[in-house]
Parts: structure tokens; C-alpha cells; sequence
């Protein structure tokens, strides 16, 4: 591995702002835990995206590819090598007709919103997920019945060989939170999904509805990741962990969320390592309780 080389020839395509070394993730996760990245870069383009990672791969640094950082637990000795992290900076929006446009990293909220602003709806579901479209479109995210794969129309990626590439949504393998993209050598840097025009009265009564359940159910105001499990086909996770009795179980500054048992929360100086035992701990306890093996949904990486 020759970081310094890679990243130097990165800051030569993009600005040195956004080519980050000893990068705490504590500052890019939404769990608020995580050891340094040696190298955070922040690419604003699809061009400076390609070669970054480029770049990366021909100084054998070994990288992986994040977005708003709201489905990752990252170790506490942090990652070595590079994060590449697609949010912000990579986030334009645009609508033509029915179809909209969005780059990988904007949020959510903010493609629901774009919709709204020229009378499409269908969205609503994805208000309130923390998440980038990329993320969502890879995990197939959904919550409240609906899913990205009703809507999604197709994606342009980087494959492996650093070049552009469209694929079709009948291509993309979208099922229950996973993809033909997840764990592959592709990356999602845009995203086009069909709406329809709509009673926009209903949608953002239906959006308030939905936050509103949010609000009463869900921790919202507590450091974490969203669900941190899958749910088990003919079960709910959060369920089976209550039903284990773990509601508000607590290790070091981490618990199970007593408002809902399928987050865990960082009550305030919870490391990764509290919350990775404590996920470890729930896996094996609703096991022996309830023959029922969880699987995480939040991706673990880095170092603990």
C-alpha cells in the first residue's frame, strides 16, 4: 500500500479540502463511535469519484465506499487505508417529466421533497430514512410497505474497471435490503426513479402521518443506525429481542433502545466495541430464547 502517493495524485483531481488524512469516523457515522480513517475522501463528481478510486487501486490502497454514514458501525481502531465517502458533496437533484434524477449522495428527504415541488409523489415512505440514495437504492431500503424497488427506474455506476455503466432496474437484483450491487466491485453514483403525479394534500398528509409514528415508536433523539437487524422471514427483529427480554439492556454507554427494541442506542460515550458486544449479546441470547439468528442490517467495518 502507498497512501501517500495515492494521495497525493488525488489531490491533484480534486481540492485538498476534501482529501482528509486521520480522519476520526466518530465525525461521519451516525452512531457517533469510530476510530480514524487514514484517508477520507469526499468526491464532489462522477470524474473525480472514478479517479479516486483509480487512483487508490493502482497504489494498492484498499478503500471502501460509504454514504451518509447512517447504516455502518465502524471499529474503534478505525480503518486502514481510505473511506470514500459519497454525501454532500455529490448530491444534485433534477426532474424532467416523471422522472427524477438524483446523484448518489443526496438525501432522502430531500429527493421526497424534490418530487413534491413538482407535484410527483410516491416517495413518501423514504421521509425520515437517514440515509443517501445510493444507500438506499443498494440496500433496497423501504419501511411502511413501500420499497425503492417499486420506483426505481435504473442506475449509472463505476464497475470495476473504473468505467461508467447504466443497468436497469430488472437487472439489479433488488429484494428484501439487498442488491446485485451490494458487496460487488460496482458503485452507484446516480439514480433515476418514476413517480406519478399526485394529490399532493394526501402525500404530505400520509408523510406526516408516517413521522409521526416515527416520533412515537422510534428513538429518534439517541445516536444510532436505524434497525440494526434484518427481519427474519415469518418474524419481527425488534419483537424477538424483547421478547428475550433485552429492552433496554445496556453495555458500557450502549443499550437496546427501550422505546424500540430493534435499535440500539449510544446513550453518550458508548464505544463500537459497547455496541458491537451488545449486538453480539442480543444475536446469541435470541438464539438460545427463540431459535431465530439474527442478521445485522447495519454493515460492520474497520477495526475493533
Amino acid at each position: 500500500m502507498n497512501l501517500e502517493r495515492a494521495h497525493g495524485e488525488i489531490v491533484d483531481i480534486m481540492p485538498e479540502e476534501r482529501v482528509l488524512t486521520d480522519q476520526p469516523m466518530s465525525e461521519h457515522t451516525s452512531f457517533k463511535t469510530g476510530g480514524k480513517a487514514d484517508l477520507l475522501v469526499l468526491p464532489a463528481s462522477a470524474s473525480q469519484l472514478k479517479n479516486a478510486l483509480r487512483l487508490l487501486y493502482a497504489y494498492d490502497v484498499p478503500y471502501i465506499v460509504v454514504g451518509r454514514g447512517t447504516n455502518i458501525l465502524v471499529g474503534d481502531s478505525g480503518i486502514r487505508g481510505a473511506v470514500v465517502k459519497i454525501a454532500d458533496a455529490y448530491d444534485e437533484i433534477s426532474i424532467k417529466g416523471d422522472l427524477l434524477t438524483a446523484e448518489s449522495g443526496a438525501a432522502l428527504n430531500s429527493i421526497v421533497k424534490a418530487g413534491h415541488e413538482h407535484g410527483l409523489v410516491g416517495l413518501e415512505f423514504l421521509a425520515g430514512i437517514p440515509g443517501s440514495v445510493g444507500g438506499a437504492v443498494v440496500m433496497n431500503a423501504g419501511a411502511y410497505g413501500g420499497e425503492v424497488k417499486q420506483y426505481i427506474q435504473h442506475v449509472e455506476v463505476i464497475n470495476g474497471a473504473f468505467e461508467k455503466k447504466e443497468i436497469i432496474a430488472a437487472d439489479l437484483g433488488l429484494s428484501y435490503r439487498t442488491s446485485n450491487i451490494q458487496n460487488s466491485n460496482k458503485y452507484i453514483t446516480k439514480a433515476v426513479f418514476r413517480l406519478e403525479k399526485g394529490n399532493l394534500e394526501k402525500a404530505k398528509g400520509y408523510m406526516k402521518e408516517l413521522s409521526k409514528k416515527r416520533r412515537d415508536t422510534q428513538p429518534l433523539t439517541s445516536p444510532s443506525a436505524g434497525s440494526i437487524f434484518k427481519r427474519p422471514v415469518g418474524h419481527y427483529a425488534g419483537k424477538l429481542v424483547e421478547q428475550a427480554g433485552l429492552k433496554g439492556h445496556t453495555i458500557g454507554g450502549a443499550s437496546v433502545s427501550s422505546k424500540h427494541a430493534g435499535f440500539i442506542i449510544n446513550n453518550g460515550g458508548a464505544t463500537s466495541k459497547d455496541i458491537f458486544t451488545l449486538i453480539n449479546y442480543i444475536q446469541d441470547r435470541v438464539y438460545s430464547k427463540e431459535g431465530v439468528k439474527l442478521e445485522t442490517e447495519v454493515k460492520i467495518l474497520g477495526e475493533f
